[in-house]
């Protein structure tokens, strides 16, 4: 499997549509980094309030400090942060979020696509990632 679909898979499992558009957000406001237990892969995924700094670890309610440790616990840690790490070949920020950019937006249209057919099945209206990205981006506008 490709780094990219080793990286998709983590975000299906572990990402809710709303951690998606945050992480989303996040990475298009160049906070990812790899190598920073705060702002990688695992270090977002449980993380309630995304931060780039490891002084917003104390900003977030004490059974989440260790959020980037607790992730590592999960099922293909170990893999998912190796194929982070190559998006950027181990040194560039910038090479890894453009590709992180692809791969959050490749799942948010995979699951506009999912809600698209659920909905023409059901006849039932769905919130789209992309109303919940504008939102989030309305909130940070406001902050």
């Amino acid at each position: 499997m490709t780094n990219a679909g080793i990286i998709q898979n983590w975000i299906r499992a572990y990402f809710s549509d709303q951690k998606l558009a945050e992480v989303y957000a996040f990475n298009e406001d160049r906070k990812m980094r790899f190598q920073h237990p705060c702002a990688c892969i695992l270090g977002v995924t449980f993380c309630i309030n995304l931060h780039d700094d490891v002084r917003g670890c104390m900003q977030q309610p004490r059974e989440h400090w260790n959020h980037y440790i607790d992730a590592t616990s999960l099922p293909g840690a170990a893999e998912v942060e190796r194929a982070y790490l190559s998006l950027g070949l181990v040194s560039f920020d910038w090479i890894a979020r453009l590709r992180m950019r692809w791969i959050l937006r490749s799942e948010m249209k995979r699951r506009e696509r999912l809600r698209q057919v659920e909905s023409e099945r059901t006849g039932a209206e769905v919130t789209s990632t992309s109303e919940t990205c504008a939102s989030i981006e309305k909130a940070k506008a406001h902050r």
